[in-house]
């Protein structure tokens, strides 16, 4: 398994489907890389949440009482087993075809840690177009 990409959850089915498109459209085959979804104990039903479950093998839906979204992170990181980890929240979206290329690039120069670029948007803003993809910059 080459990557884990954990997400805390709470009451956010509204927004998870557009974060769970981009987290299955990369560029790593889905037996290479898992997505742990944490519950930080919702009250709402996650229908939709559920829904991506049983229709991909490579997400893993896992619920824990309310402790807050550190918590919820530190207990999918306790269930990853990628040789590396991604953080992102259920409201955050991922820029698609570019998880292989950062964790080849960090693979290769032998890195602890790859932090990437991000961008704000409002809830009305379009997705941004074409990515930045510069994997060799290092600092």
């Amino acid at each position: 398994m080459v990557l884990s990409v954990i997400v805390p959850y709470y009451n956010a089915d509204r927004f998870i489907g557009a974060l769970l498109d981009t987290l299955l459209d990369q560029d790593l085959s889905p037996e290479d890389y898992e997505i742990i979804v944490v519950d930080d104990g919702s009250a709402e039903e996650p229908v939709v949440l559920k829904r991506y479950v049983a229709e991909h093998p490579n997400i893993a839906y896992v619920r824990q009482d309310n402790a807050g979204p550190s918590m919820a992170r530190n207990h999918g990181l306790a269930l990853a087993r990628g040789e590396w980890v991604y953080f992102c929240d259920a409201d955050d979206f991922v820029q698609r075809q570019v998880y292989g290329g950062i964790v080849e690039s960090a693979s290769r120069n032998h890195l602890d840690v790859a932090v990437c670029d991000r961008v704000l948007l409002s809830p009305d803003d379009p997705p941004p177009g074409n990515p930045r993809r510069n994997f060799d910059r290092l600092s």
